[in-house]
């Protein structure tokens, strides 16, 4: 009897019902971004493990797709941050080449895993990884604290132009969303900044990507900018100034530790995934239509299980 392979990629797919107040594409749905990760892990084949962290109560429907690709932790994590600890906590384990960190509100292209499988494997030296991105400057909040920095040099990635894996172009990007991979013992490495940087608050996730390259994500110009910015809750403005300016040297400090390591994130030139957050930052015309056939797929699911 043969052992399992090896996976490529260990998927750690985030996931609650909860919604929030975010701006949403008319189509969204948990249930179609769950889908289209699922149809993904099917193209991959075995070069994709996954595990579903699922944070308090899930529809039973849903807990059978899930249950289709991967195994599920259940847990009551309640809040974004604590989540995502609890995803960390489990890289630091994963026996696979790269650790996907996935968040519940995305549509992937079919090929999305498949094309990332492939990237990993051509791409040995860099240990960051995305599929969509950079970050677009003119939808974070702190248009100063959290404006343009410089990425360090890297020998992983000397060249500004696109690699080709395949047939796609990837290039080095400064920043994602929080939907991104790493390699475990990258990870394990920069375990204590992946924790340290959720807590500087605004865009945490551009904090966290920048970071990990060396780069500073708070230009020191710009140190003590939009300390009070339209989101800040009325009470005890004092104590979270002085915690933004805190965090903030603190966060730009451990970002030149990591220097040392040339650390670069990289991700497809052509997105392959889509964070349904309105405005939608690429091709909304292309996710438009993947998100019809995805409607349309799981009502024939849905017609299927009734027949049955």
């Amino acid at each position: 009897m043969t052992s399992a392979r090896r996976p490529v990629i260990h998927a750690i797919y985030r996931y609650t019902d909860a919604e929030n107040g975010k701006a949403r594409p008319p189509y969204f749905s948990k249930e179609l971004a769950l889908t289209s990760f699922v149809q993904a892990v099917n193209a991959a084949a075995d070069d994709v493990a996954v595990t579903f962290l699922v944070d308090g109560a899930v529809a039973p429907g849903m807990v059978e797709l899930m249950q289709s690709v991967g195994v599920l932790r259940h847990g009551t994590w309640s809040s974004n941050r604590a989540s995502y600890a609890e995803q960390l906590r489990l890289a630091r384990s994963a026996d696979a080449d790269l650790v996907w960190f996935a968040e519940d509100d995305y549509l992937y292209a079919d090929d999305a895993l498949v094309a990332l499988a492939s990237a990993v494997r051509a791409k040995p030296d860099v240990d960051w990884f995305a599929l969509s991105g950079p970050t677009p400057l003119h939808r974070l909040e702190l248009r100063h604290a959290q404006s343009a920095v410089t990425l360090p040099r890297s020998r992983r990635w000397p060249s500004a132009d696109p690699a080709r894996v395949g047939q796609r172009g990837w290039r080095r990007i400064d920043s994602t969303t929080s939907t991104f991979g790493g390699r475990p013992s990258a990870v394990r490495s920069a375990f204590w900044l992946l924790r340290m940087c959720p807590w500087s608050g605004a865009a945490w996730d551009r904090t966290t990507c920048l970071a990990l390259q060396g780069a500073t994500p708070y230009p020191w110009r710009y140190l003590l900018s939009d300390l009070l910015p339209a989101s800040t809750p009325p009470r005890h403005k004092t104590l979270r100034v002085a915690w933004r300016i805190a965090t903030r040297l603190a966060v730009n400090v451990a970002a030149m530790t990591q220097r040392r390591q040339q650390a670069v994130l990289v991700s497809p030139a052509v997105p392959l995934v889509a964070h349904l957050e309105l405005p939608l930052e690429e091709r909304a015309d292309v996710w438009l239509a993947r998100a019809a056939a995805l409607a349309q797929h799981v009502r024939s699911s849905r017609s299927a299980d009734l027949v049955r």
